[in-house]
């Protein structure tokens, strides 16, 4: 058997869609050849879900995809285009008041 491609939360709009892939790690960024880098697996695991809605088509086939993670140590707000697909990398407060919670996470879809 296969596994499902199965998003942890999407957003759809008229004109937008975006597939969100949230993660816990320690620390979003891993250490690789003295440089601070982003976990490849979850870019490439955002793409296949970006190209596998892309190939279905309908309305919203061009859709965009947003890593989020909580922060721990940083704030990440970082943009790519991979191949067509525009994929951000974002992070979200978890250590605050509900409220300022959903404020920020409204945020992030500006």
């Amino acid at each position: 058997l296969s596994p499902k491609m199965q998003t942890d939360s999407s957003l759809t709009a008229s004109d937008r869609k975006i597939i969100i892939d949230t993660k816990y790690y320690e620390d979003a960024l891993q250490p690789h050849y003295n440089k601070q880098t982003l976990t490849s697996a979850n870019l490439y695991q955002i793409h296949a879900y970006l190209t596998n809605i892309e190939a279905r088509g309908g309305v919203n086939a061009h859709c965009e995809g947003m890593l989020l993670y909580p922060t721990v140590t940083q704030e990440l707000a970082l943009h790519y285009n991979v191949k067509g697909h525009r994929i951000s990398v974002k992070t979200i407060n978890l250590n605050q008041e509900w409220r300022q919670i959903s404020c920020d996470l409204l945020k992030l879809l500006d």
